[in-house]
């Protein structure tokens, strides 16, 4: 499978769906590469690594990077623990190999919480 095709495969499965966070549905936007202007709940592959693991038989990592609401841990835990699971699903056909609270870089010197996914495929 190609870059493309995995980065597009990654995008497909998660455009749209739907997680619950604090009892209101909230709908992930999904693109190919970070927005121009990240926003809450826009989600986007990452391509990482990849490496040779037999004769011809690579396996590559990604991470996809999910931006959440606020500027605190108080509010990684309201909004991105009740999006791991949903996000996970959505990637079953992965090995998700880690998911951790981030900072991501938004602007010069700005940044918003957000969940990292680390897949191996």
């Amino acid at each position: 499978m190609s870059q493309a095709s995995i980065r597009a495969s990654i995008v497909a499965d998660l455009q749209g769906i739907t997680g619950e966070v604090e009892g209101e549905p909230v709908t992930l936007s999904a693109y190919p590469v970070p927005p121009v202007v990240i926003s809450a709940y826009d989600i986007w592959p990452v391509w990482q690594a990849t490496r040779q693991i037999a004769m011809c038989v690579n396996e590559t990592d990604w991470l996809v990077l999910l931006a959440l609401p606020g500027a605190d841990a108080q509010t990684w835990s309201l909004n991105g623990d009740a999006l791991v699971a949903t996000v996970e699903d959505a990637l079953a056909w992965t090995k998700v190999a880690r998911v951790e609270p981030v900072q991501i870089l938004v602007g010069e010197g700005a940044t918003m919480p957000g969940i990292q996914f680390t897949l191996e495929i």
